[in-house]
């Protein structure tokens, strides 16, 4: 029986984040000696390249607006071309999306802690009327490890972060000053305080 071909794609933080899953899919795909290659989804004819193969994986970046805009999309063509491909869209749909992730949660009927999904100054304005419970933990989208999360205190300090979320927006991505504290609040042992401070510009 012929063994499939891998293709793994090669993300816009691959060899720059040691928590990429290529560099651990490369070694497993080595050591079983499967047929395997590293394809840059940014190279021309990729997508060509990618569809030879029968497996096709994929960590992209949350980091990556280009990723974030294509990968999903180009994943699903290719598994529309025969390929077996993860993450699938069940997989990624609620991938790094706290609102997607709320609405599934509320989809299933799971347990989960109030939460109020709002995309309008108009719904910020109906809830500080109809339940107005503060303090309230304000988040975007995207973000982990206490990136992009805002503890707000009244109405009014509700109101200014709204004007600034439905204006000009936040920027999502965390800046390595905000890595380096986070990673010293978190540290247990001046070992694991060296190893986090190494990744900060990750």
């Amino acid at each position: 029986m012929k063994q499939p071909s891998v293709a793994i794609v090669k993300s816009d933080f691959h060899g720059k984040h040691s928590t990429s899953w290529s560099n651990v899919w490369l070694e497993y795909c080595a050591d079983q000696g499967l047929e395997h290659s590293l394809v840059d989804w940014r190279a021309l004819n990729a997508f060509q390249e990618l569809a030879r193969h029968d497996i096709i994986v994929w960590h992209y970046s949350h980091f990556s607006p280009g990723e974030m805009m294509f990968a999903r999309n180009i994943l699903a063509a290719l598994k529309a071309a025969g390929c077996r491909v993860y993450p699938d869209a069940g997989d990624s749909d609620h991938f790094d999306d706290k609102v997607a992730q709320a609405y599934l949660l509320q989809g299933l009927s799971l347990g989960a802690p109030r939460n109020y999904p709002m995309h309008s100054e108009a719904a910020v304005e109906q809830w500080i009327r109809d339940a107005g419970e503060f303090p309230v933990v304000a988040k975007l989208r995207t973000g982990s490890g206490a990136n992009n999360v805002k503890l707000i205190h009244d109405a009014a300090e509700l109101r200014r972060y709204t004007k600034i979320m439905f204006g000009p927006g936040f920027d999502s991505k965390p800046n390595a000053v905000f890595k380096i504290k986070s990673n010293i609040a978190s540290t247990r042992s001046v070992g694991d305080f060296v190893k986090r401070l190494k990744r900060a510009p990750e």
